[in-house]
C-alpha cells in the first residue's frame, strides 16, 4: 500500500465519503424544475409505468431509440418505490450511483493506495466540477461514470494486489454490462485502453489472453443483450440499427455541421471538468514520482507509467474529434483522481523541490484567472455558457490549494496528513458553496417556465386527463397530472370521449378539421408558448359548448 501511515480506517474513510456525498449531492435536489436532458430521461420512465413496457423507451408515444434505458428503468423504479414524480425521485438514481462511485473508490482504492489514499480518490472525484455538475441531475453522465469508475477502481486494486485472474476479469463485468445499458460501449474502450497500457508497460499483455477474460467480456456482453434482443425485436424495424449508427457516427464528426469555434473549446474545457484537481495533474509526469513509485513497487510504477499515458490518449482523441464534446471524457475523472492520488501519496511522502512548489502555485492562481475572469469574456466572445460552478467554485477552491502551497514550501514534502488535510479543506468548501446554492434556489427559480406552463394546463383541466396529440419531446409534460394519454392521431381519441386535448400550432388546423370531420365540438381553453418549442393550444372536445 502506498498510504501506510494514514491514521484511518476504510471505514472512516466511507464514512467521510458519505457525509461529504450528502453535504454536496443532496442539498436543494429538487427545488429547481428539470431541465437540460433530463426530460428525456424522466419521460420514458413515466410512460413504462403507465404502460408496463420496459422494452422500449418512449417519448410522446413515441420509441425513442437513442439510449438504452437503464436510467429510465431506474427513475421508474424510483417512482413506483417512492409513490412520488418529482424532481427528487427523478434525480435519486443519479445521486446514489455518485455514492457507490464514492465508496467504491474509498474501499477498493483503499486496498491499493491505503485508506488515505482510497479517500483522497473519492474526495477528488466527488469534487471535481464535472461530476458535480451532472451528478446532481437526472442525466446519464453520472450513472455512466459511475459505472465506469466502479469497474476501472475494482480492476485496479485487483491487479495490484495480486488477485487470482478470474476475480480480475469477472469483478469488472458487471458495472461494464451496466454501463453499455447506460450509454454505450465507450467506457468499455476507456476500460481497454487504459488496462491494456498498463499491462503492456507491465510487460504482462499476455494477461488478456486468459479464459477468464474473455468470459468477463461475454458476460458484460450478456448483460447488455438481454436487453438489447427484445428490443430489436420490438422496435421499429430499420429505425434501430439507423439511430444507433447516428449516434455513432455523430462522435465521429459533428451531427450539424463541423463549428471551429466550439471545436476549438473542447480541450480546456475538457481540462476544466477536473477542476480545482487539474492543477495537479503535472505531478503524474514529474520524474520525482515515477522514481519514488519505482522505489517502491514495479507494478505502481507500471499503472503508473501506464495509465497517465492511457489518459492523455483518450482524453485528446475524444476532444479532438469533429463531433467530441466534453462531457465524453467525464469517465476519466476516476482514472485522473486515482492517479494524482497515487502521486500524491507515493512512498512515505513526494519529495518537491520548493520552485516546483511554487511553480505549482503559480499553475493554480492563472487557473483560478482564466476561471474567475476569462470565461466571461470567452462568453461575450464565442457565446459560452456560464455555469454557477466555472465562475465560483474555483474562487473558493483556490485559498486552501494555495495555503497547501505554502506548506509544501516550508516542509519540501507532501505527507499523507497534508494531503488529507487538502482533499478534506476543499471539500468543506465546496459542500459551504453547495449549501449557499441551495440557499439561493429560490430566486432562481425565476427563470423557470416548465411548471408553469404545466400549472396553466393542470388549472384549466382538473380534474380531468390531457390527451397529448403527437407532442414529440416535450419536458413540460412531466409536470401534467394526471400524466397526459399520447395519441399519434385524432382517430386514437376512444369513441364517444371527451376531456381536453393539447395540439402545436403547426398541428391544429389538421386536429380541428379531424375533430367537426367526427362531429366533435371543441374550442380553446388555454393558449401559451412554450420557450425555444413554439405555441400549444389547449382544447377541450367532446362537450356541447361555443365551437
Amino acid at each position: 500500500m502506498l498510504d501506510r501511515t494514514s491514521p484511518l480506517t476504510r471505514p472512516r474513510a466511507l464514512a467521510l465519503v458519505a457525509l461529504a456525498w450528502a453535504a454536496i449531492y443532496l442539498p436543494a435536489l429538487g427545488s429547481l424544475e428539470i431541465k437540460g436532458e433530463e426530460g428525456r430521461r424522466i419521460l420514458p420512465a413515466v410512460t413504462m409505468l403507465q404502460s408496463g413496457d420496459w422494452i422500449v423507451p418512449r417519448i410522446g408515444g413515441e420509441p425513442y431509440l437513442s439510449k438504452p434505458p437503464l436510467l429510465n428503468w431506474l427513475v421508474a423504479i424510483s417512482f413506483k418505490i417512492s409513490g412520488a414524480q418529482n424532481e427528487w425521485t427523478a434525480r435519486a438514481p443519479t445521486v446514489l450511483a455518485v455514492l457507490a462511485l464514492g465508496l467504491g473508490l474509498a474501499w477498493r482504492g483503499g486496498a491499493w493506495l491505503g485508506p488515505g489514499g482510497g479517500l483522497v480518490a473519492a474526495l477528488l472525484t466527488l469534487t471535481s466540477v464535472g461530476l458535480m455538475e451532472k451528478g446532481r441531475l437526472a442525466e446519464l453522465e453520472g450513472l455512466y461514470v459511475a459505472c465506469f469508475g466502479l469497474a476501472l477502481v475494482d480492476w485496479l486494486a485487483s491487479w495490484r494486489t495480486g488477485s487470482n485472474a478470474w476475480r480480475l476479469w469477472l469483478g469488472p463485468a458487471l458495472p461494464l454490462g451496466l454501463g453499455l445499458l447506460t450509454k454505450g460501449p465507450l467506457c468499455v474502450v476507456f476500460f481497454y485502453v487504459i488496462v491494456g497500457a498498463v499491462l503492456w508497460r507491465a510487460g504482462r499483455l499476455r494477461e488478456l489472453r486468459h479464459p477468464a477474460q474473455f468470459v468477463g467480456l461475454a458476460l458484460m456482453l450478456g448483460i447488455f443483450a438481454a436487453w438489447a434482443m427484445p428490443y430489436w425485436q420490438q422496435a421499429p424495424r430499420g429505425k434501430v440499427g439507423s439511430a444507433w449508427s447516428a449516434q455513432f457516427t455523430g462522435r465521429v464528426q459533428a451531427d450539424e455541421g463541423f463549428r471551429f469555434n466550439n471545436w476549438i473549446q473542447n480541450v480546456p474545457r475538457g481540462l476544466f471538468l477536473f477542476v480545482p484537481w487539474a492543477v495537479f495533474l503535472p505531478l503524474l509526469w514529474q520524474r520525482e514520482t515515477t522514481a519514488a513509485l519505482a522505489a517502491q513497487s514495479p507494478v505502481d510504477a507500471a499503472i503508473l507509467r501506464g495509465a497517465r499515458w492511457a489518459l492523455a490518449v483518450c482524453f485528446l482523441v475524444v476532444l479532438l474529434l469533429p463531433g467530441g464534446l466534453p462531457r465524453y471524457i467525464l469517465p476519466l475523472l476516476v482514472p485522473a483522481a486515482l492517479l494524482v492520488a497515487q502521486a500524491l501519496f507515493a512512498g512515505d511522502g513526494l519529495a518537491v523541490q520548493w520552485r516546483k512548489a511554487w511553480l505549482l502555485a503559480a499553475v493554480v492562481v492563472i487557473s483560478f484567472g482564466i476561471s474567475a475572469f476569462g470565461w466571461v469574456g470567452c462568453s461575450r466572445l464565442f457565446g459560452w455558457r456560464i455555469h454557477y460552478h466555472e465562475l465560483f467554485m474555483p474562487a473558493l477552491t483556490v485559498l486552501p490549494i494555495l495555503f497547501f502551497q505554502f506548506k509544501l514550501y516550508r516542509a519540501e514534502r507532501i505527507h499523507a496528513l497534508s494531503t488529507l488535510q487538502l482533499a478534506l479543506l476543499s471539500t468543506a468548501a465546496i459542500a459551504a458553496f453547495t449549501w449557499a446554492y441551495a440557499l439561493a434556489t429560490p430566486w432562481l427559480r425565476g427563470g423557470e417556465n416548465l411548471r408553469a406552463a404545466a400549472a396553466r394546463l393542470n388549472v384549466a383541466s382538473a380534474p380531468d386527463a390531457i390527451y397529448a396529440l403527437a407532442p414529440g419531446y416535450q419536458p413540460f409534460l412531466f409536470y401534467l397530472r394526471p400524466a397526459p394519454r399520447y395519441i399519434a392521431a385524432i382517430d386514437g381519441l376512444p369513441a364517444g370521449a371527451s376531456g381536453f386535448l393539447l395540439v402545436k400550432n403547426d398541428a391544429l388546423p389538421a386536429a380541428t378539421t379531424a375533430l367537426a370531420a367526427r362531429g366533435i365540438p371543441w374550442h380553446s381553453v388555454v393558449t401559451f408558448d412554450e420557450k425555444n418549442r413554439g405555441r400549444y393550444f389547449l382544447l377541450e372536445f367532446g362537450r356541447s359548448n361555443e365551437g
